[in-house]
């Protein structure tokens, strides 16, 4: 901006009218106005300017001496302007002056000096009355013969002890006691047409009307002779500019030199409960709501204290908050990090501002070094600790005394008391419950509730849904190597070490041996799994040992590969005797029955009868038919027969082929085996056709054996004769 002045000073001192005698005149206060032209590069300038004035002892070059005053959003129209300036007492000494003139646009970046200086010369009637004796002086006095500035009291003893007339400049400094005011002040660059009453004002125009100062020094409205509310002005700076800072509450309350737009509302008191109880913010645009002996220290930013007692936000805590409480602690270099309430919780901060870290309230709960991004939604006690990575992103929702170790980042504690997440055991989770534990090295790993159950160390991706006192074992495998074992609940089960994808689903006191890997123990109690893919689906005393065994029942023991134990409740144990084998221990026999819409068929065996039986009730049957048995016996008779043996077994046996069997008697569509049912019933009607055949024969046999006698008796006789 190209700006240049043509300009004259005239200071005009305010004047005053007394009716008593004086002893000195002085001339009147030390505020005066300037009215001046601003041309824009040649025309005369016309918007809205900022102007800053100064005081040099010399008309160029040299040191400051007083200033700077700075009068903001100038309204200039074709060049003329007159604005208010005052450097303050004990100024104009008789020392002579230039002013320094500086302008800018309206919110600029910087000032432009103009030059020349402007030489402040006294008016005649101020050197005048600067000499003057006013002692024998009675009557009215003309405005231009009186000025000065009077230090002590002034006291009008007329019969209403009143001021009547009008002041035309600025009026500061005086106090008038026991009198009334009638008339006008009007303050230069002001269009006010009263003084501000008591009883309000009308009239006002905002912006151009107001109560405060156009200096650099703070607005303050005390209480009892003690200040209740501060408006302080701040200085200019690089970053910042115009921000105000708002003190309220008790005059113990403080913001530090050099802070911008800081905001105390209330709070502190210089007494309380035996001491001095401020709040203190060191850390532009720092909010403390209320409360007392709370602090908002250096290059903590933007960050907020509501109220409560002795709560603290360190420094570089920036944008970070307290909602209340008590000794409640954002500790150094935890940014954005917030607590809402409760007693003696902290966050701490890390070297490389990491923070983001929440604690909602409750008692003495930490988040410690390195652990942003963390939780602790309440409750006592509660613990983040930090991680190497300079993250922690842990979270405890409520509880008493629960606990997520170093380096165990994305790990969830839901509640209760006593529970830990051990170091190096990321992505984790219990549930709830009390004394539950997953300790070092077990990422990935759950306890949903319950009490004292245990995930040792290095089991990744283990769980153990509830219960009391369930554990799975320490695994030597290399760490990130899965071990994904499971207890469902229950008391006292136990998976042991480097069992590796096993599972107990419940009961108690169950175990799955040292090493065994994808073992299963459903639940009941006392079981114990040794096998490698074992299961044992409850019951009570079992035992699997052999590779893919099963054991079920009572002190049922699968001790080889591939057996399939069943026991009884007979108190004794019952033993598979080789591989492979299915046993079944059963006092009360075996059934096997259909249980279906049609006719119901059972297949059983019962001890002593020796042999299967089969369901052959009339009233299950229908379709009834003859048989011709000598038809059966004749087809028996040509089916072939042949000794044999199954394939890889030794043992010999003699019978039919179920595709020659199927052929004679087609009674289902499978040619590939022998029906019992069927095997009896043909035999039977062979039996019977045989039987037929034999009284046929025995008919015959007896007719030629009646023939024969007779042909005996007829010989007989012939021979007697």
């Amino acid at each position: 901006m190209n700006t240049k002045f043509v300009s004259t000073a005239l200071a005009l001192l305010a004047l005053s009218t007394l009716s008593s005698p004086l002893s000195t005149a002085f001339a009147q206060g030390t505020a005066f106005t300037y009215q001046g032209r601003l041309n824009d590069g040649g025309p005369p300038a016309n918007g809205t300017y900022d102007l800053r004035f100064s005081l040099f002892t010399t008309n160029s070059g040299g040191s400051l001496a007083y200033g700077f005053v700075t009068n903001s959003g100038i309204a200039i129209s074709n060049g003329l302007f007159t604005v208010t300036m005052d450097f303050g007492s004990n100024v104009f000494d008789g020392t002579i002056y230039w002013l320094q003139i500086g302008v800018r646009t309206n919110g600029a970046a910087g000032f432009t000096a103009i030059s020349p200086r402007q030489q402040l010369m006294p008016a005649p009637y101020s050197i005048f009355a600067e000499n003057v004796n006013a002692g024998g002086i009675s009557g009215t006095i003309p405005a231009g013969n009186v000025g000065g500035t009077y230090g002590n009291a002034v006291n009008f003893n007329n019969g209403a002890n009143s001021f009547d007339g009008s002041f035309f400049g600025d009026f500061y400094g005086a106090t008038f006691t026991g009198g009334n005011f009638v008339g006008n002040f009007v303050g230069t660059g002001s269009s006010l047409t009263d003084v501000w009453h008591t009883g309000g004002n009308f009239g006002t125009i905002a912006g151009a009307d107001f109560v405060g100062t156009i200096d650099n020094q703070p607005l303050e409205l005390h209480v009892n002779s003690s200040r209740a509310f501060r408006l302080e002005p701040t200085a200019n700076t690089g970053y910042v500019s115009g921000a105000v800072n708002v003190i309220g509450g008790s005059s113990s309350n403080a913001v530090m030199p050099g802070i911008h737009g800081a905001t105390i509302a209330g709070g502190g008191a210089p007494f309380y409960f035996g001491g001095n109880t401020e709040n203190l913010i060191g850390a532009d645009f720092g909010t403390i709501g209320g409360g007392v002996n709370n602090e908002i220290l250096s290059n903590s930013y933007e960050s907020t204290i509501s109220g409560g007692n002795a709560n603290s936000i360190q420094p570089g805590a920036f944008r970070s908050t307290i909602g209340g409480g008590w000794l409640n602690n954002i500790q150094a270099d935890a940014p954005q990090s917030f607590i809402g309430g409760g007693v003696f919780n902290r966050i701490f901060g890390d070297a490389v501002t990491n923070g983001d870290s929440v604690i909602a309230g409750g008692y003495a709960s930490s988040i410690l070094t390195n652990a942003g991004f963390s939780v602790i939604g309440g409750g006592l006690f509660n613990t983040i600790y930090g991680d190497t990575n300079d993250f922690g992103t842990g979270v405890i929702a409520g509880g008493d005394a629960n606990i997520i170790n170093s380096n165990s980042w994305n790990s969830f504690i839901g509640g209760g008391q006593g529970n830990t997440i051990g170091s190096s055991s990321d992505h984790s989770t219990i549930g709830g419950g009390q004394n539950n534990n997953v300790q070092a090295s077990s990422p990935y790993a759950f306890v949903g509730g319950g009490f004292a159950n245990s995930i040792q160390t290095n089991n990744l991706g283990s769980t153990i849904t509830g219960g009391y006192g369930n554990q799975i074992q320490y695994s030597a495998l290399p760490l990130g190597e899965i071990t994904a074992s499971t207890v469902g609940g229950g008391n006292a089960n136990v998976i042991g070490t480097n069992a590796l994808t096993s599972t107990i689903a419940g009961g108690l006191f169950n175990l799955i041996g040292n090493g065994v890997e994808v073992a299963t123990i459903s639940g009941g109690g006392y079981n114990t799994n040794n096998a490698y893919f074992g299961v044992i689906p409850g019951g009570n005393g079992n035992y699997a040992a052999g590779f893919c065994s099963f054991a079920a029942g009572y002190h049922a023991q699968a001790l080889y590969q591939g057996d399939f134990v069943w026991a009884d409740s007979q108190n004794t144990n019952f033993a598979a005797t080789t591989t492979d084998q299915v046993s079944f221990r059963c006092q009360g026999g075996v059934r096997f029955t259909s249980g279906s819409a049609a006719a119901n068929q059972t297949v059983a065996w019962t001890p002593g009868t020796g042999s299967w039986s089969f369901t052959s009730d009339r009233n299950a049957k229908e379709n009834f038919g003859p048989v011709d048995v000598l038809a059966i016996l004749e087809k028996v008779a040509r089916l072939p027969l042949t000794e044999w043996n199954y394939k890889g077994y030794a043992d010999r046996h003699i019978g039919p082929m179920a595709q020659d069997f199927h052929a004679a008697f087609p009674f289902n569509p499978n040619d590939k085996m022998l029906n019992s049912a069927d095997e009896a019933g043909v035999e039977l009607a062979a039996i019977q056709g045989l039987n037929q055949k034999l009284e046929e024969k025995d008919a015959e046999i007896a007719d030629l054996k009646t023939r024969l006698e007779k042909l005996e008796q007829v010989i007989l006789k012939e021979k007697s004769n």
